[in-house]
């Protein structure tokens, strides 16, 4: 022993010494850390199965030349994936930030027509399952049909630019035309030569008259009765100088709003409303707005809703209570009524005549 220690050349520690416990506690410092790493490294190695529940989205990505028609929803499913634990859990983790949703896109497999697609081998195209290289071993439904169209391009399809609240003088729109892309099947009803596309309604409410508009960026809308067509460019730009906005005159009846508790209280048994001489219950009201939405007004005239909101410090009073008149006009006809007061009303609420003996 004293040879291999002189030819080694090594000191020998003296037993228990510090060097000593040193020594022995790195070596076993070591073989810890050596045998806790085998046993991740194992771990993850083993092999584990479980069942996954998310959203499949089958999409068409902007830019390919085809059209999805179903589904037209997100599609439930449901599989069974068989791998490594730690391949299980980063999936798990990938659809968690996704909202547990996955998507398929299926210009990159299928072309156009109606297929019939196994859901397991879907699942398994997609790099969040793929790349972990996780094995799909069922799917439900089995099987998803997928239907795809090619999409043809109309060129030189008319803008018309769109107003709403006002008059719009000498509308110019750049580009006056675009191209549209619709469906294979669609072309058959499509009249070329009647065909436009309009853009989202440019509000012209509030602007002076007179005001030139600058080139704005306007949105264009697909034609209606064209599911899937789009428009190429989807933004145009439009300008125009602010015309003479419509006005119009309605004679509207004035009604009154009452707390709910009245009608517990049963002060209409006693109590009726007057208005002071020669006050009438009808008000003059303009409204301005575009020509044709005033013309939709008058058919709608009934909708108008005008009111005053009564007081509990008018009952009884012998002098008379002044309201304000509120008005609210029908919704969805871009209307307003034109600036200026409308007159108030006086009125008191006067006890009513005691019924006639019998």
């Amino acid at each position: 022993m004293n040879a291999r220690l002189a030819t080694s050349g090594r000191v020998p520690l003296r037993r228990f010494s510090r060097q000593w416990f040193f020594d022995a506690f790195r070596t076993g410092l070591w073989v810890a850390i050596i045998t806790v790493l085998i046993w991740v490294f194992a771990d993850l190695q083993f092999t584990d199965e479980e069942d996954i529940s998310a959203k499949l989205q089958v999409r068409v990505r902007s830019g390919e030349n085809l059209a999805l028609l179903e589904p037209t929803e997100e599609v439930a499913v449901s599989f069974h994936v068989k791998g490594n634990r730690y391949a299980i859990g980063t999936l798990k983790s990938r659809l968690a930030d996704a909202g547990k949703t996955l998507r398929y896109d299926a210009a990159r497999d299928l072309g156009p027509g109606r297929h019939s697609e196994t859901t397991r081998e879907i699942l398994a195209r997609l790099p969040e399952i793929r790349d972990t290289g996780l094995e799909v071993v069922s799917a439900s439904p089995k099987s998803l049909v997928i239907h795809l169209d090619k999409l043809e391009r109309i060129d030189a399809v008319p803008v018309k630019p769109e107003f709403i609240g006002g008059e719009a003088e000498d509308p110019k729109v750049e580009p006056e035309q675009v191209s549209l892309l619709v469906r294979a099947g669609q072309l058959s009803r499509i009249d070329r030569n009647s065909l436009l596309v309009k853009t989202r309604p440019f509000d012209l409410s509030g602007q002076p008259v007179g005001k030139e508009v600058k080139p704005t960026p306007v949105v264009v809308l697909a034609p209606p009765g064209l599911p899937g067509a789009s428009v190429l460019p989807p933004v145009v730009r439009v300008s125009c100088k602010v015309g003479w906005q419509a006005e119009e005159e309605f004679i509207v009846r004035i009604d009154h709003m009452t707390p709910k508790t009245w009608t517990d209280e049963q002060i209409w048994k006693e109590y009726e409303i007057k208005a002071s001489p020669p006050e009438s219950w009808t008000r003059t009201i303009k409204v301005r707005g575009n020509r044709i939405r005033l013309e939709q007004l008058r058919g709608r005239k009934a909708e108008i809703k005008a009111f005053i909101e009564l007081t509990k410090a008018a009952i009884g009073m012998e002098s008379w209570e002044t309201a304000e008149v509120k008005v609210i006009l029908p919704p969805g006809l871009n209307v307003m009524l034109s600036p200026g007061p409308i007159r108030p009303v006086k009125y008191r609420l006067e006890k009513r005549a005691p019924a006639p003996a019998s």
